[in-house]
């Protein structure tokens, strides 16, 4: 992928050696020219620039102010300050707004060659790690279902030790915990119901079928199916303003629509037991 480069200077001479420079070269594009830094400002969402080379002193805005300005909008963009005034004030006040090299001209030609590749490899380095980033959080993103059951099993077993651990777990999965009513269902089939080999299927069509009931009363819910004793296992999630009565009543309610519905649909009939209204999340195990 092409790189994008933005180039400033007020003097046309030095304007023109540097886009003469084989940016190609290198994996760069000139995406834009300016020769102020109002001119810059006005193509730089044009423009989308990696790497910014820009002169110091220019009419109307000067390239530290536009810097500044360009490195709010594109933190992520490389910039690079060429000025033939060697003041340590300009260099303080480049590295101050995230200037990241400074070049006095008349600039080398070798180290002007060095220079772009060498931040054209960290540009790249930089961009793969996003990805890498990026990808992650969609494979997170993706995964939250199956993490939220297991942590909702893992809670309800007592499987994870301290409250700072369930916070942070709970955090990470972007749950708030603050009310919450624990539910039990058990599902009572005739014999040779279900064939055997499509049973976890019909689970997994349970849980979403019981998480949309749920849903339909307003209630927020974690699930888990615990093969091992065949239950069903939900942490039913309220606000924490709402009143405990109210909260029972919405989940008696869910419940009644769940066994009607497992009754019209498998012809099953669906046990279901619950806690009191808990505030403490800590305590939200299935015993």
């Amino acid at each position: 992928m092409e790189l994008q480069v933005m180039i400033l200077d007020d003097e046309y001479i030095i304007l023109d050696g540097l886009c003469s420079f084989p940016w190609s070269d290198y994996g760069y594009r000139i995406s834009a020219t300016a020769r102020n830094g109002l001119e810059g400002l006005e193509k730089l969402e044009q423009a989308k620039p990696d790497l910014i080379l820009t002169d110091v002193k220019m009419p109307g805005m000067d390239g530290l102010d536009f810097a500044e300005k360009a490195h709010e909008i594109y933190p992520n963009a490389v910039i690079v300050i060429l000025t033939g005034y060697d003041s340590f004030a300009y260099a303080q006040k480049a590295i101050s707004i995230g200037v990241e090299e400074y070049l006095l001209k008349p600039v080398d030609y070798d180290e002007l060659k060095a220079m772009a590749a060498r931040i054209a490899g960290e540009i790249h380095a930089r961009k793969e790690k996003q990805q890498e980033i990026r990808d992650l959080k969609k494979y997170f993103n993706r995964s939250v279902p199956q993490l939220r059951s297991k942590f909702a099993g893992n809670l309800l077993y007592g499987r994870i030790q301290g409250k700072g651990v369930v916070k942070e777990q709970a955090e990470s999965l972007n749950l708030t915990i603050e009310k919450y009513i624990v539910c039990v269902g058990r599902k009572v089939v005739g014999e040779n119901k279900i064939h055997t080999g499509d049973k976890w299927i019909e689970e997994f069509a349970c849980i979403n079928i019981f998480e949309e009931i749920f849903n339909d009363f307003g209630i927020h819910v974690l699930s888990d199916y615990n093969t091992a004793t065949a239950e069903y296992n939900f942490i039913l999630l309220f606000e924490k303003e709402e009143e405990n009565a109210v909260c029972m009543e919405k989940a008696l309610q869910a419940c009644s629509k769940i066994q009607v519905e497992v009754e019209r649909y498998l012809k099953a009939h669906m046990n279901f037991g619950l806690s009191d209204v808990e505030v403490d999340e800590y305590q939200a195990n299935a015993q």
